[in-house]
């Protein structure tokens, strides 16, 4: 099944190879999933080495260790879970972060712990978009089969739908192009 806004054009084609491009570049990346901040903070300590108000003050330290953007993957299958594509995704890209964080043990004293976690950046390409709703239908459609965090990003020619995508959580870029001669940039 094709999505009704997916038609295979050059222009399109280029678009997914130049945002292939981008996702190597970590500020462009960034602007969908941060990196974890840098917080380093202070805890009052009692005489015999507890936390005070641990709960709330523990949790705003932390030092990010990494942040790994993983090779594009392009026309991703959504899959509804019986074994039925449903559609593709045009580019997708893993964010793997992981840092250090102070926690209070099971005797309230502190300890370091790694966490990580991973979110898929998933890119719809649209060098037009004719339906703002067909649009959202078929990333609702995709969202719907998708498991774990991701964001989602639409690439398009025009701002024209800015504040529609924004409200649903979509995020937009819209390339900006150099003078003749030159080749296009996203803006970063």
């Amino acid at each position: 099944m094709t999505d009704e806004l997916d038609k295979p054009t050059p222009i399109h084609d280029a678009m997914v190879a130049y945002v292939h491009q981008a996702c190597g570049d970590d500020p462009f990346m960034q602007r969908f999933v941060p990196p974890r901040p840098n917080v380093v903070g202070t805890v009052a300590f009692t005489e015999d080495g507890r936390p005070i108000d641990a709960k709330s003050t523990i949790l705003e330290l932390q030092r990010t260790t990494k942040y790994e953007v993983q090779p594009p993957e392009w026309e991703v299958p959504v899959d509804n879970g019986r074994g039925n594509i449903v559609g593709f995704i045009d580019l997708c890209v893993d964010v793997y972060r992981s840092w250090h964080q102070l926690l209070p043990r099971d005797d309230n004293r502190l300890q370091w712990e790694t966490r990580d976690d991973e979110t898929r950046v998933c890119f719809e390409i649209k060098p037009e978009i004719p339906s703002i709703g067909a649009l959202l239908r078929q990333i609702n459609k995709y969202r719907h089969y998708q498991t774990g965090p991701s964001e989602w990003v639409v690439v398009a020619a025009s701002d024209r739908y800015a504040g529609v995508l924004q409200s649903q959580g979509i995020h937009l870029v819209v390339p900006r192009a150099n003078p003749p001669g030159q080749q296009e940039v996203l803006p970063l």
